[in-house]
C-alpha cells in the first residue's frame, strides 16, 4: 500500500446540525441555497459535505447526529440559521 501525506489547509464549512435521516433533504436545500444566497461560495465550485457524529451500526437511526453543509471560499456571519466552523 502506498501512503501519501499532505499538509491541507482547513476546511471553512457553513453547516446545519441535523438529526435522523427524516429532513435530510431540507437540510441540503437549506444550506446550499443560504450559501448561495449570501455569496460566500460559487455554484460551480459548491462541495457539499457531510460530518457524522455517530454510526448507523451503534446507534439507531432516528438518533444519528450528522453536520450537513458546504465548504466556503469566504468567511462569513452565518446567522443564527447555520452553524461555522473550519476542519
Amino acid at each position: 500500500m502506498n501512503v501519501t501525506v499532505e499538509e491541507i489547509n482547513p476546511i471553512k464549512m457553513m453547516f446545519v446540525r441535523q438529526v435522523n435521516l427524516q429532513g435530510l433533504q431540507a437540510a441540503f436545500y437549506k444550506v446550499i441555497n443560504g450559501a448561495l444566497s449570501k455569496s460566500v461560495v460559487l455554484e460551480e465550485e459548491l462541495k457539499l459535505i457531510r460530518i457524522y457524529h455517530e454510526s448507523f451500526r451503534n446507534t439507531p437511526s432516528e438518533k444519528v447526529r450528522m453536520d450537513i453543509g458546504v465548504s466556503l471560499t469566504l468567511e462569513l456571519d452565518p446567522g443564527p440559521e447555520f452553524l461555522y466552523k473550519e476542519i
